[in-house]
């Protein structure tokens, strides 16, 4: 049930719901996002942390998730998971653990969520709709609905039920990233190609 996923940490969200819209240019080769809000400010930003790396596609394994002050809201660095096509660890800016994400041999669109405190998540994506959903694995209650466009300039769109904390909506939002990487980058960035 969602309650799991409520106000966690006990910080103020917003208790009406929330819709974050992250944007990157379509021409753009890195995977820096905006964070923006629904009426358009921008709340935060994905940024990669290790793009002078030589090694091809090094940029796409290291990020920063940071709000509008530029604090770390989370570190986010690519990780093997056995058994899974790839993954990423996040942490805090205290270095404790936020969660892991990991993606599936197949299908390529679904995305599993394991928060460090609480039950595990699965991010499931419509390539012909574009549009996912992000569900509890035990409830199956829905805690992210969204969409997603590729022409234009790239946009995901995250709605959030009222009061959904913002661990779990930073998770979301990492969710999206490790999709939009594996979409564009599978065959280089995983060890199978992706869809997409």
């Amino acid at each position: 049930m969602l309650e799991h996923y409520i106000n966690m940490n006990n910080e103020s969200v917003a208790p009406e719901g929330d819709r974050l819209i992250m944007r990157r240019r379509s021409f753009s080769s890195s995977s820096d996002f905006s964070i923006e809000g629904k009426d358009g400010a921008v709340v935060g930003r994905i940024a990669g942390k290790d793009s002078r790396k030589p090694r091809p596609f090094g940029r796409f394994r290291e990020f920063e998730i940071v709000d509008a002050s530029a604090d770390v809201l989370a570190y986010v660095s690519k990780v093997r998971v056995p058994g899974a096509r790839g993954g990423y660890a996040l942490t805090r800016q205290d270095g404790s653990p936020l969660g892991s994400i990991a993606c599936a041999n197949s299908p390529a669109t679904v995305i599993f969520i394991e928060p460090a405190d609480g039950l595990p998540m699965e991010f499931h994506a419509e390539n012909v709709r574009h549009r996912f959903d992000i569900k509890s694995m035990d409830s199956k209650a829905s805690v992210v609905q969204g969409s997603y466009r590729l022409t234009g300039g790239i946009e995901y769109r995250l709605d959030f039920p009222p009061g959904v904390s913002r661990d779990w909506r930073v998770l979301a939002i990492a969710a999206a990233l490790a999709f939009d990487v594996s979409r564009r980058f599978g065959t280089q960035f995983f060890r199978k190609v992706t869809g997409g």
